[in-house]
């Protein structure tokens, strides 16, 4: 786990050089959030599907990261407490 103090963007997928690494069907990059004009959104990088609250997220368009909304990536919930996401708060 890399410590997200400073970052603008963390990546998510199941690759090991990610923020946040989830298991299973994830793609190795599969998601990033960013920060972009002062939010939080979450980008799907096109690499499997992404829902937000059981949505379609579409490839490329960033999503409101909000920390109510429920994200799976290939169906795996992105685990909003995990610290690197808790962070980009601060």
């Amino acid at each position: 786990m890399t410590p997200a103090f400073g970052k603008e963007q963390v990546a998510i997928g199941s690759a090991p050089d990610n923020d946040v690494v989830l298991p299973g069907p994830v793609s190795p990059h599969h998601a990033r959030v960013l920060r972009q004009n002062g939010q939080l959104v979450l980008v799907d990088l096109g690499a499997g599907p992404t829902t937000a609250n059981g949505a379609p997220v579409a490839p490329a368009q960033p999503v409101a990261f909000d920390f109510r909304t429920l994200f799976a990536l290939a169906g795996v919930p992105v685990p909003l407490a995990h610290p690197a996401l808790c962070t980009m708060l601060m």
